[in-house]
């Protein structure tokens, strides 16, 4: 999926010392607001960017962790024909389920791109 959009990205700040990093706002073709990262990734909103530009992912890929800083996790016990998806290539490692049909919001997944950055792929297993 491509998107057109206007905009750049800039760095402000006295060049003597560390640059700040500033997203540019930009619009893509179909009114979605976004911003430019570093590397021209976009982001919807610049909560999800360090000082430098970069995407802020959270500590342990946002899992709870055990008292050795390790992930704690659980089977998700996947059952014949059931449905799941996720934004991006079917390859990653985070998916949601579908239940009953529906879909989780993108807004309760936690993604930093835009909506329309990424293609939503449906897996049954």
């Amino acid at each position: 999926m491509t998107a057109a959009i206007r905009g750049s990205m800039e760095f402000r700040g006295d060049s003597r010392t560390s640059k700040h990093f500033v997203p540019k706002k930009v619009t893509l073709e179909n009114g979605e607001i976004a911003y430019k990262a570093k590397g021209d990734v976009l982001v919807r909103s610049p909560k999800y960017l360090d000082e430098s530009g970069n995407i802020k992912w959270p500590e342990a890929d946002g899992f709870v962790v055990d008292t050795a800083g390790k992930p704690i996790t659980v089977n998700a016990n996947l059952k014949a024909g059931q449905i799941i998806d996720r934004y991006g290539d079917p390859f990653g490692k985070f998916t949601s389920p579908v239940e009953n049909g529906k879909i989780l919001a993108y807004d309760t997944r936690g993604l930093p791109y835009p909506e329309s950055a990424k293609a939503i792929v449906s897996i049954k297993w």
